[in-house]
Order: C-alpha cells, then structure tokens, then sequence
C-alpha cells in the first residue's frame, strides 16, 4: 500500500509523518456533509494522521515522502482489528451456551470475548511498539525549500 506524506520530525533512523485520511470518505453519496456521518463521529473530524516510519529515503523536515507499507500486513491488522473480536465473541457464546444453556449469560460471555479481544490486542501492539516498524518512507516525492 503506497501513500503520500509530509516529514514532522527526524529522529535516528524513523521519522514521524502527517498524512491525510481520505479513505473515509471516498466514494460517499454524501461526500458534502463534512465528516458528520457515523463515521466521521467515529473518527472525528481530523483527516491527518501522524506515525511514525522506517526513514530509508533518508529524508528531512518538510521533505514530501511516499511510505508504503505491505499489502500483507494491512489484511493482517484489518483481520485482527475486524474479524479476531467477532470470531473470539462466536467463541465465547457457544460455549457458554453449550455449558450453561443461559441465553442471557451466553450474550454477557460474548461481549466479554469482544473486550477481551481489544485488550489483548492493545498488550500485543504496546509490547511491538518501537521494535519493529511496518510503514517505510521509500523515496522522496518534493524535498522542502530548505533541504535543498
């Protein structure tokens, strides 16, 4: 997955980049109502997004940069962040059910398995941080007025 990004700040080998989040509202009938849909609600109104990136292009402040990311990773995460807690909620309700026979006990242990999933999933994220960097600045699209 290629995107486009501006260089915040350098530091060692990563630099922290801003880009803009345009996928959520590409391709809505409703592309005037300035992010006040349900999902704009949920993302809020920001389009930027700040991360940090592998600086292989060596780039400075300001530098324009493409990033790219492995389309193998993105179907990774979206399986996680998507499907992991709808799966573990699947889980968790049959066999409470099986054991139990408790309709509402078995909807109580689903939406545990929900939580439990994010969670588990936010431990795993804080304990990768800062070892491994998935999003890479490949080259540099405009070098800044004073890099150059």
């Amino acid at each position: 997955m290629l995107k486009t990004a501006e260089v915040i700040s350098t530091e060692g080998k990563y630099a922290v980049v801003k880009s803009e989040r345009s996928a959520m509202c590409d391709g809505c009938h409703k592309s005037s109502c300035g992010s006040s849909c349900a999902m704009g609600a949920i993302m809020g109104t920001d389009k930027s997004v700040t991360v940090t990136a592998l600086n292989r292009a060596e780039a400075c402040v300001g530098d324009t940069v493409e990033l790219e990311t492995a389309d193998s990773k993105v179907l990774l995460y979206a399986l996680v962040v998507f499907i992991l807690p709808i799966a573990v909620s699947m889980i968790f309700y049959g066999v409470t059910k099986r054991i139990f026979h408790s309709e509402w006990l078995s909807v109580l242990m689903a939406a545990v398995g929900f939580i439990l999933t994010f969670i588990g999933v936010g431990f795993v994220e804080k304990c990768k941080r800062g070892k491994d960097c998935d999003i890479v600045i490949t080259r540099i699209i405009k070098k800044h007025e004073d890099n150059e």
